[in-house]
């Protein structure tokens, strides 16, 4: 409850930020649905969980809701890195993390997909403060951190020892190499120390993010071995699948082939191989658009616009199928992908209030 709370008053501050960037106290009316639905479902989920034998038992889809929140989130936030809108966008995703981890906790674990986006979204798109500071607040408050780690595979002072098997599992999930890591300059992001540890905690396990050098950041972190992102959701080695081109999430390239939402996607969800990373960017984001993870935690993105070509027709090629979804320009798919994500209302179940005097009585 105490974490639910937490990320109501978050999701406010979030609001106050959207509301300067607007220029007006009426904000983003965007961003404010969101937060909206974020509050509400928040309180909802914290009345209507069910007494079972071993405790607590939140309701599935309110929790499935949450996080279908916390991803749009993400989404807009991984594209606009550098806007105040953006960085509102985050500040709510985080909010959302720590609702959902509120929802989980269960031998202080964060939702798979919490742990997933919250971090991935801000070490993606070079927001590597606010996903330290996630790290943080999320070891100081107690609210759950398995996996909420980087580590290297080899028995050596870099890996985590003493954390949940978030941390130490070496069960790899693979994700395509994303370009060059020396490309990846120790300037890239003033914020960036390339000297000092990155996201250190206090503590026996001390545990840390990562650690960067002059040659580039993540290479000393990669070398040699394999690194566990997330616990496990990203592997990477510095021989076959490094993380890689996170260099082109940058301001300069995003606008033209959406490179942080293609990262996003491929950390996220593991979808891609390496042999994929050759692909087109747009065709590389079509298919992820149709896999079915993503169509599921979307709620449906390709809505009645699109349709299938029949059997005795020639498909179109994936650009063209693409363009006739989100628009024909690069900046049209990123300003009609958004306006499909965070046009659609969030509707909950009517059968709230029913249900938890239902299990009320049952108790």
């Amino acid at each position: 409850m105490v974490a639910t709370t937490v990320a109501v008053v978050v999701a406010t501050t979030a609001l106050t930020v959207v509301q300067r960037a607007a220029g007006s106290s009426q904000g983003d009316p965007i961003l404010e649905s969101n937060l909206k639905s974020l509050c509400d479902l928040s309180k909802a989920l914290r009345n209507t969980h069910v007494k079972t034998a071993s405790g607590p038992s939140w309701r599935f889809n309110e929790l499935e809701e949450l996080q279908r929140i916390q991803y749009k989130l993400d989404i807009y936030s991984v594209i606009n890195p550098k806007s105040d809108k953006g960085k509102a966008a985050a500040i709510l995703s985080a909010a959302a993390s720590k609702a959902s981890a509120a929802v989980t906790r269960s031998g202080n674990s964060l939702s798979p997909l919490a742990t997933k986006a919250a971090l991935t979204a801000g070490i993606l798109s070079g927001r590597i403060n606010e996903a330290v500071q996630l790290f943080k607040q999320a070891k100081a408050s107690n609210i759950g951190s398995d996996g909420l780690c980087l580590s290297s595979s080899s028995n050596t002072p870099s890996r985590l020892s003493g954390e949940a098997v978030g941390c130490n599992s070496d069960v790899p999930v693979e994700t395509a190499a994303l370009g060059a890591t020396a490309q990846f300059a120790p300037n890239s992001y003033s914020n960036l120390d390339t000297v000092a540890d990155i996201g250190t905690t206090g503590g026996t396990q001390n545990c840390k993010l990562f650690k960067p050098n002059g040659a580039g950041i993540l290479s000393a972190a990669v070398a040699g071995s394999a690194l566990k992102f997330a616990g496990g959701a990203i592997s990477a080695s510095a021989s076959t699948t490094k993380l890689e081109a996170i260099d082109a999430v940058t301001h300069a390239t995003q606008r033209s082939s959406l490179p942080a939402y293609q990262a996003a996607i491929k950390a996220i969800h593991a979808y891609d191989t390496a042999a994929a990373a050759k692909k087109e960017v747009k065709t590389l984001l079509f298919e992820a658009l149709q896999d079915a993870e993503v169509k599921k935690l979307t709620n449906g993105l390709l809505d009645s616009g699109y349709k299938e070509e029949t059997a005795t027709t020639a498909p179109p090629p994936m650009e063209t199928k693409l363009k006739k979804i989100l628009g024909d320009t690069a900046d049209d798919i990123q300003t009609n992908f958004l306006d499909k994500i965070f046009k659609e209302q969030v509707i909950f179940p009517k059968s709230l209030n029913t249900q938890h005097k239902k299990n009320r009585r049952l108790q």
